[in-house]
């Protein structure tokens, strides 16, 4: 996918959407990003955004699972709490920014999907 489809302007429609996968995201991990890239694969700008959003929802859950195999040696225990508490926080802020349309990228996020 072309990088620059991040770039187009959102209609608020399309915004409120994204909004809404952003908070879903947070009680249902990479579902509502998936279903979203799934129904609107036709619009490059909410298709780009779709896996931007699941990319970072799929690096959560696998920071989560290692964090979960290292609570054998007690340190996972505060990664699964570090790990929880950046999803919240960067979650939450990516959401804000889209409501202001502003473009947000995901910080330290593995791109499976391009």
């Amino acid at each position: 996918m072309n990088t620059n489809s991040m770039d187009v302007p959102l209609e608020p429609s399309q915004r409120n959407v994204i909004v809404l996968v952003y908070v879903l995201t947070i009680f249902f991990a990479f579902i509502p990003s998936l279903v979203m890239w799934i129904l609107y694969k036709d619009s490059p700008a909410v298709s780009a955004r779709a896996k931007d959003i699941l990319n970072f929802q799929l690096t959560i859950l696998l920071a989560g699972f290692v964090s979960a195999v290292l609570t054998v040696i007690l340190v996972g225990f505060l990664l699964l709490l570090a790990v929880g508490i950046f999803h919240l926080v960067i979650t939450i802020v990516a959401a804000i920014k889209v409501a202001n349309n502003e473009n947000y990228r995901f910080p330290m996020t593995i791109h499976f999907f391009h």
